[in-house]
């Protein structure tokens, strides 16, 4: 089996983007939510969860979660399969510490590396601030990237680099520039889009004030 070039600038990106956003964002399912920024943390969805749903809700949430295990299932088998046919023999994952949500904020005395590096990092992220849109679920159709005045900011989880343009990927390696084009059950299993950035940033306020150069 042979890689498109599409999928390979895809996977480098998700590793570059990985890199960075490895402390911003979970990866785990989620019941029906309200607009991002003003739920609460979401919870994995498990077999329990849903025994504690109302009987008639019961059996779509039961098949949504065996269709999720088993399209995990595939996932993993075709990732491994990529592997072996490329010579990787592990996946490179960022040692802890070396992605931005980790920069070390609270350092006494950062160094003008370590200062330019979050200084640098903050205004990418105010420059990315997404506006009156809101990931949100709907019952009839999963979750949907919807027009939500007032709601924000909020940030996509993967972006191109040099355009900063939010990218989706699809399981037929295609990639996308807006979330509502992938299916329903690409949608509903992954955090696509997050807050989380916004309280990097309240915290760097803070940080700018007492290391201003």
């Amino acid at each position: 089996m042979n890689c498109s070039p599409n999928f390979l600038n895809w996977l480098r990106r998700w590793r570059v983007f990985a890199a960075l956003f490895g402390l911003f964002f979970t990866f785990t399912p989620v019941l029906p939510a309200a607009i991002i920024g003003t739920n609460s943390p979401t919870q994995p969805l498990t077999a329990g969860r849903i025994a504690a749903l109302p009987r008639a809700q019961q059996p779509a949430w039961k098949e949504y979660l065996k269709r999720s295990t088993r399209q995990l299932r595939a996932d993993q088998t075709f990732l491994q399969a990529e592997m072996r046919q490329h010579g990787i023999k592990q996946l490179g994952v960022p040692p802890p510490g070396q992605s931005a949500g980790s920069i070390p904020l609270n350092h006494p005395a950062p160094s003008p590396e370590i200062a330019a590096a979050v200084n640098a990092a903050a205004a990418w992220f105010e420059k990315t601030k997404i506006y009156d849109l809101a990931f949100k679920f709907d019952y009839a159709d999963g979750r949907r990237l919807v027009p939500a005045p007032g709601n924000g900011p909020i940030w996509a989880r993967y972006y191109e680099i040099g355009t900063d343009r939010p990218v989706f990927g699809d399981r037929d390696k295609s990639i996308h520039d807006n979330v509502n084009e992938i299916p329903e059950e690409r949608r509903n299993g992954y955090s696509w889009y997050n807050d989380t950035p916004k309280r990097r940033l309240e915290h760097y306020a803070d940080w700018k004030i007492l290391h201003a150069q």
